[in-house]
């Protein structure tokens, strides 16, 4: 197969290899998470009822923290990118800005 036939086949491989990378990172971070834990627990392997309802708990609220946002995001998105009206330009600077401020190293040593 010529390098022109397999770049039509696959015109985003190169999309696909970061992406690959960035799942496996954060996968591993996720369970590296889990084993620690697991490995911490009381008893070799087994987690007491309590991690378990915590582990749960973290799992469910990032699942609606996830929706909740996608839910007011998708609708603003579309506002802002078909209508005009008052305040459309600084509501999309508004969230344009960074949520954090650039590190000011002079101050700390």
């Amino acid at each position: 197969m010529s390098g022109a036939t397999a770049q039509a086949r696959w015109p985003r491989a190169g999309v696909a290899v970061p992406g690959a990378a960035a799942l496996l990172l954060v996968a591993a971070l996720t369970l590296g998470a889990v084993a620690v834990v697991a490995l911490r627990a009381e008893a070799p392997g087994a987690l007491s009822a309590a991690d378990w309802r915590a582990g749960w708990f973290t799992v469910r609220q990032a699942a609606l923290s996830a929706l909740i946002s996608v839910a007011l995001a998708i609708p603003l998105a579309r506002a802002l990118s078909r209508r005009r009206f008052a305040g459309r330009d600084a509501l999309a600077r508004l969230m344009g800005r960074r949520f954090c401020c650039r590190p000011s190293w002079r101050f700390w040593g």
